[in-house]
């Protein structure tokens, strides 16, 4: 176990070595997304990071833009990197000379050309410059297109990288003990149910077929820890096959009535147990005749051996159970330790305590504390998105009061903008004398029968509506009696009402995010690190590169991260800068 131990660590500390220094070769790196001029024949920009090297563009496989003046197809890597060269393949089944003449630029600066009157198939170009976004250029055509284009370089790592590394190591150590243990966990449980199905199946055994000749004894019995379960008896004779005795065993056709009681009683619940073959016994149903005794009997456990042999089992299942858990958990202890510590370390230079040759104390208190501030005000506009959206919800369903409308008078509903009217009941007729008093009243007990049936399709779904109380509507439930209409209706929010609203709430939530994360970004930058403050100032990488064309994201940028994530990428990147900055000034 100790060299298993030392030999695992060897390859963590080899890992962690590997992710901290540059690769002289370089990698293929990763993209978060990207953008063309123009998309033409479904030629989304995405086909060019796909990982299909195929260069015939039946096979989905290239990239097609419009006709226009110097097309271009663009990249934006997951991080910041050493872009190194750029590996290009052209189409095959035609049109290659396209890319005759190209510019690869990075962040805006052109780091490599090619012009060529010969068609390539592969290019590789070399390119040696930092930043993030690639573009390719076509500057000697028209139409752009790119069937794969590889990346290569690595990643530039900020301060406290490899601190950081080797965390996530350890913690990839850990999951994979959790792994570990549910999957010895599991295969616990398959041996218990196993062994239980196993107890069960064994807890009845059937046993061969005995017959035993008249004036016999027939002894049945069973191993140790089971009873005799006798299934079925015949004395009498069914065949002349068994215990011949000439002419007294002509007769095939007897069985005594009670033999499979009798036999019953005398082995129920017995490890062994004798049944003579007599008619004394049995009784004699058919004289003259020799018989024989003919018993199917099951060896049963008895029910508590059975519970005893299932707790047993269990009893060890729980006891690996509680192994595995003891072993993961001391595992675990051990891994959480060393992680806390190697990001305690990261923090520090994250921070600027290792960078810069130690900061003050209170510098550090005040970069906690504005941390701490921007994550509570986040959260604070989280709950309140949440509980905006639950008064939207509320707000949804408006029931309105009851209305009365004398006979011969005409009813008008209304609901707000962005609401409709949903009829929840109608009465036509009278209940008593006192509403819409009439000198014609001859009963109180009368009503149309289906009235909200009569009048829904006049008013369901509308802003408004009118109804009219009258007996040319509903008919005349109690004629000579004057009657009234009592409606109940309730304003429902339209689907495009709600959808805007909700659409308002979130852009609202998103504008405050920005906000808060601006705010962040001031306090933690220039205020606590002068010297960021210049490199805050500078404009974003990607300015100047949109030329205004229409932009196609690939397949994997419909994943949009949240606000709140995108504000602590956003501190995220500003304490990074800080780290740079100080080492460039140690340095």
């Amino acid at each position: 176990m100790g060299l298993f131990n030392r030999f695992s660590g060897g390859l963590l500390w080899l890992a962690v070595i590997a992710l901290c220094s540059e690769a002289a070769l370089g990698r293929i790196l990763e993209t978060l997304n990207c953008t063309q001029s123009s998309v033409a024949f479904n030629g989304q920009c995405g086909r060019a990071l796909d990982g299909n090297t195929a260069r015939n563009y039946g096979r989905n496989s290239c990239t097609h833009t419009k006709q226009q003046p110097r097309p271009w197809w663009q990249a934006t890597l997951k991080n910041v990197s050493r872009v190194k060269a750029i590996r290009i393949f052209n189409r095959g089944d035609c049109c290659a000379e396209r890319l005759n003449s190209f510019t690869v630029q990075v962040d805006g600066r052109v780091c490599a050309v090619h012009k060529s009157a010969k068609p390539f198939d592969v290019k590789k170009l070399a390119c040696n410059m930092n930043g993030r976004v690639v573009r390719i250029v076509n500057t000697g055509g028209t139409i752009l297109t790119l069937c794969e284009v590889q990346i290569i370089g690595w990643p530039v790592r900020p301060p406290g990288s490899c601190r950081k590394a080797k965390a996530q190591l350890l913690i990839k150590k850990l999951q994979l003990a959790k792994k570990q243990l549910k999957r010895g966990i599991r295969n616990a449980r398959t041996a218990f149910t196993k062994a239980a199905k196993a107890i069960r199946q064994q807890q009845k055994k059937q046993m061969p077929l005995r017959r035993t000749c008249e004036h016999s004894v027939g002894t049945f019995a069973c191993p140790k820890g089971y009873t005799v379960s006798i299934q079925q008896a015949m004395y009498g004779r069914q065949s002349t096959k068994f215990c011949p005795r000439g002419r007294l065993s002509a007769r095939t056709n007897c069985a005594a009535k009670k033999a499979l009681a009798i036999a019953k009683s005398r082995c129920r619940g017995r490890q062994s147990c004798q049944v003579p073959a007599r008619n004394s016994i049995f009784g004699d149903p058919c004289p003259g005749t020799f018989k024989y005794l003919q018993i199917s009997y099951r060896c049963v456990q008895r029910p508590g051996q059975v519970r005893n042999r299932l707790k047993a089992v269990r009893r060890r299942y729980r006891s690996s159970k509680r192994q595995l858990m003891a072993q993961f958990r001391a595992k675990k202890i051990g891994l959480k330790a060393k992680i806390v510590t190697e990001k305690r370390r990261y923090k520090r230079c994250i921070g600027g305590m290792s960078c810069q040759g130690g900061q003050s104390r209170a510098l550090k208190q005040a970069l906690a504390q504005e941390q701490q501030r921007h994550k509570t005000a986040l959260a604070n506009a989280q709950r309140a998105k949440t509980s905006e959206l639950a008064g939207v919800a509320g707000k949804r369903i408006v029931t309105k009061p009851e209305t009365r409308t004398c006979e011969n008078h005409v009813q008008s509903i209304t609901c707000p903008a962005g609401y409709v009217i949903k009829l929840l009941s109608v009465f036509y007729g009278r209940k008593d004398a006192a509403s819409c008093p009439h000198p014609q009243i001859r009963t109180i007990k009368c009503q149309a029968r289906n009235a909200v049936v009569k009048v829904r399709a006049a008013c369901d779904g509308k802003q408004s509506c009118k109804l009219q109380s009258s007996n040319s509507v509903f008919g005349d439930p109690c004629p000579g009696t004057y009657k009234y209409m009592l409606v109940r209706h309730s304003c429902q929010m339209t689907d495009a009402k709600l959808k805007a609203v909700r659409a308002a709430v979130d852009a609202r939530y998103r504008s405050t995010v920005a906000r808060l994360g601006k705010q962040h970004l001031a306090k933690t930058g220039p205020k606590l690190h002068p010297a960021a403050a210049a490199e805050h100032r500078k404009p974003a990488t990607t300015a100047g590169l949109d030329y205004g064309s229409s932009e196609t994201k690939a397949p994997k940028s419909k994943a949009k991260r949240s606000p709140v994530r995108q504000g602590e990428e956003i501190a995220e990147r500003n304490r990074e800068a800080q780290c740079s900055v100080a080492n460039q000034t140690s340095q």
